[in-house]
C-alpha cells in the first residue's frame, strides 16, 4: 500500500491558465520524490494542494489507503475536515512564512506540539511528551555554526556573503574568501529566512549567494534553468567550492574560530524581519 497517492490532480486559477493537467504519482514509504521543472511549471501548486492550502479542481489524494480528498466528494471538502487533515502534513515554505506572535523556537515546536496533543495518550503523558519536544528544541543550543548555500548562479554575476555574527566573523570570511582567491562581498548584514531563526536562537549564520547582472538577478523564475542561459554550472560551482573550503577551514581550526555571539545591529534586524520591531524608513 502507498503511504502516498495522487490520481488525476487538476488545478487551474483562470481559463487561459492550467498549472495542473491531471498529475498521477504514488509515494511509497521510505521512498523520496524530488520534484523537478522551471519556474511556474506549478511545483509548489502541487505542493499546496496536497496540504490542502490550495484546493485542486479535479483528482484524489490518498494516504495510507485512506482517501483525504476527492473533488467529487464534497465531504472531504469540509472546513474542518482539511484543517484536522492539514496536521498530518509537513511544507517547508519556500518564502519567509514564520508566526509574528512566536519566537523562532515556537514556531519549530508548534508543529510537534499540535500532532501530540492529538495522541491518544496525550493527557495521560502530558509531561513527558513537551518534555520530549523541549529536549528537541534544546539541540538548537548545541550548533554553533550554520552555512547556508543559496542556490543561485547566474552566470553573468558576483558573490556575496552575508553574515549574522559579528564585524570580527565578517573579517574572518572575508581573509578565508581572499585566500581562496574568490572574489566576494562579505558584509555584517540578513539575507534569508533560512539563517534568520539561527541568529535569533543566537547561533552565528553564514549566507553564501550569488547575485546576478540585470535580467539574471532572479533567483525563483521563468530564467532559472541551465537552458536560459542566465544561469550554469560553473556559476553554481564558485559557491559550493566557497562553502566547501569555509566549512573545512572551520571544522579544522584548532579553535573554533567564530565566537557564538550576535550583534546587536543583527538582532535588531532579525527583530524587524521578524515584525517585533517596525521597519525604519
Amino acid at each position: 500500500m502507498s503511504v502516498l497517492e495522487v490520481r488525476n490532480l487538476k488545478k487551474s486559477f483562470d481559463k487561459d491558465t492550467v498549472v495542473l493537467k491531471g498529475v498521477d504519482f504514488s509515494l511509497e514509504k521510505g521512498e523520496t520524490v524530488a520534484i523537478i521543472g522551471s519556474s511556474g511549471s506549478g511545483k509548489t501548486t502541487l505542493l499546496r494542494c496536497l496540504n490542502f492550502l490550495t484546493v485542486p479542481d479535479e483528482g484524489q489524494i490518498a494516504v495510507n489507503g485512506e482517501t483525504l480528498f476527492d473533488a467529487a466528494d464534497p465531504n472531504t471538502q469540509k472546513e474542518s475536515e482539511i484543517r484536522r487533515k492539514r496536521l498530518h502534513f509537513g511544507l517547508v515554505f519556500q518564502n519567509f512564512n514564520l508566526f509574528p506572535q512566536y519566537t523562532a523556537r515556537q514556531n519549530v515546536m508548534l508543529a510537534s506540539e499540535l500532532l501530540a496533543k492529538e495522541q491518544p495518550d496525550y493527557k495521560a503523558h502530558k509531561k513527558q511528551i513537551h518534555a520530549q519536544i523541549a529536549a528537541h528544541a534544546e539541540e538548537l543550543s548545541k550548533h554553533v555554526l550554520m552555512i547556508n548555500v543559496d542556490v543561485a548562479a547566474a552566470t553573468l554575476g558576483h558573490n556575496i556573503a552575508p553574515v549574522l555574527a559579528t564585524q570580527e566573523a565578517v573579517g574572518y570570511v572575508d581573509a578565508l574568501m581572499c585566500e581562496l582567491g574568490v572574489p566576494c562581498k562579505v558584509k555584517l548584514d540578513i539575507y534569508s529566512s533560512d539563517c534568520v531563526p539561527f541568529a535569533d536562537h543566537g547561533v552565528p549564520a553564514i549566507n553564501l549567494c550569488r547575485f546576478g547582472a540585470p535580467g539574471a538577478d532572479y533567483i525563483h523564475d521563468r530564467r532559472d534553468n541551465l537552458k536560459s542561459g542566465y544561469i550554469d554550472e560553473k556559476a553554481l560551482d564558485i559557491t559550493l567550492q566557497q562553502a566547501m573550503y569555509l566549512a573545512k577551514r572551520v571544522a579544522n581550526a584548532a579553535v573554533f574560530p567564530i565566537r557564538r555571539e550576535i550583534a546587536n545591529e543583527i538582532r535588531d534586524k532579525v527583530d524587524t524581519y521578524l515584525f517585533r520591531k517596525e521597519k525604519k524608513d
